[in-house]
């Protein structure tokens, strides 16, 4: 997920493959799961734990990475910044690239902070907490005599 991210301005076509490649992993793990193996048994978590900065820190890279290689690599905006050539100096392009890039960054820091504060509706709540009890008497019934 990690280089399609960071490479999909360089390599459109990428998502589509990483699509068919995560499709065809699925289905081998469900025949795995389901001819193979036992199923591994449930537990409800309450966040994705550390795996949470490591999006996080790739989010960060795939951002820089797209600026960089749309500004360097492409011809999008080559007018714009041709005609403010004249009265800016020779680096603009990456100035411009740096103030685009903390734009992005300030923007997604800002999406998450609000997401973290979405208040989960009661009735979702009463559901979860019946779910965890059903799990855990299920566990305890079927598990506990072995």
């Amino acid at each position: 997920m990690g280089f399609v991210v960071m490479f999909a301005a360089a390599f459109p076509l990428a998502p589509l493959i990483a699509f068919i490649v995560e499709i065809l992993l699925r289905r081998a793990d469900i025949d795995r799961y389901l001819k193979r193996q036992r199923r591994p048994i449930p537990r409800r978590q309450e966040g994705i734990g550390s795996w949470n900065d490591l999006i996080q820190f790739v989010n960060m890279v795939a951002i820089c990475t797209n600026v960089w290689i749309i500004a360097f690599r492409s011809n999008y905006g080559s007018e714009l910044i041709v005609n403010w050539r004249e009265f800016y100096p020779k680096d603009f392009q990456a100035m411009l690239c740096v103030v685009f890039m903390s734009f992005l960054v300030i923007l997604t820091n800002i999406i998450q902070s609000v997401s973290q504060y979405a208040t989960i509706p009661e009735k979702v709540r009463i559901f979860h907490r019946e779910e965890e009890k059903r799990a855990q008497d299920f566990l305890l019934n079927n598990y506990s005599k072995n």
